[in-house]
């Protein structure tokens, strides 16, 4: 009829093959608190300072407290939205492993 689905040419059980081959990522399967490690902070919080006191250089901006030190407010947002997006994996807390079968509690 109109509404009938056509049916694929391969068989299902060659797309269940084929995601078995896909690779994942070495970093698949790590904790979320590894990207608050020390090492990771500096990765996430350099590139945004650097991109924000480089506006705030290109618009003119002081840095200078007795002229307003309105870039230190530039720097102060870019921490503050890196600390925003990183909070949820300062919270995040790695389950506790389940029990063996049959060991004692």
């Amino acid at each position: 009829g109109r509404w009938t689905v056509a049916r694929s040419a391969r068989p299902a059980s060659a797309g269940r093959s084929r995601r078995r081959e896909i690779h994942r990522p070495a970093h698949a399967g790590l904790s979320p608190r590894v990207v608050v490690s020390p090492g990771m902070l500096w990765r996430a919080f350099w590139l945004p300072l650097a991109a924000a006191a480089g506006v705030s250089v290109l618009l003119g901006l002081p840095f200078d407290a007795a002229r307003g030190g309105a870039a230190w407010y530039v720097l102060a947002a870019a921490c503050l939205t890196t600390v925003f997006r990183l909070l949820p994996f300062w919270r995040y807390h790695d389950p506790e492993p389940a029990p063996a079968k049959g060991a004692q509690v």
